[in-house]
C-alpha cells in the first residue's frame, strides 16, 4: 500500500468503501476509476450522493518516489474526483528546482 500508516488507519476508519492502485501508477488508477464511472452510469442516483476522493503523498517515505502531480490532476479533472495530497514529508523539501 502506497500511503502511511496514518492515512491507511484513518480510511478504514472511516468505513468507506477503499479501492487501492499499484504504487505511482496512473494507467492502473485510470482502470479504476472507468470501473467506477461505469458502476455511476448504472447507478446514477447512488452516484449523486457519493464523493469520490483520491488519497495520495507528495513525496512517499517508504520509497522517496513523487507522485505523478500532473497525471494525477488530469484525472481527477477527467473523472470529477477530489484529491488529497498528503504533504507532511515533501514540505520544504523538494523547493523550486527539485534540489531542496
Amino acid at each position: 500500500l502506497g500511503v502511511n500508516f496514518a492515512i491507511q488507519e484513518g480510511l478504514k476508519a472511516s468505513k468507506s468503501r477503499i479501492e487501492w492502485f499499484n504504487h505511482n501508477d496512473v494507467n492502473d488508477l485510470e482502470r479504476l476509476l472507468m470501473e467506477q464511472a461505469e458502476r455511476d452510469r448504472k447507478f446514477p442516483k447512488l452516484a449523486s450522493k457519493t464523493r469520490r476522493f483520491m488519497v495520495v503523498e507528495g513525496l512517499y517515505m517508504n520509497s522517496g518516489d513523487l507522485c505523478p502531480l500532473p497525471e494525477l490532476m488530469a484525472l481527477k479533472w477527467k473523472y470529477k474526483v477530489r484529491i488529497f495530497i498528503d504533504e507532511s514529508l515533501s514540505i520544504g523539501v523538494i523547493g523550486k528546482t527539485g534540489r531542496g
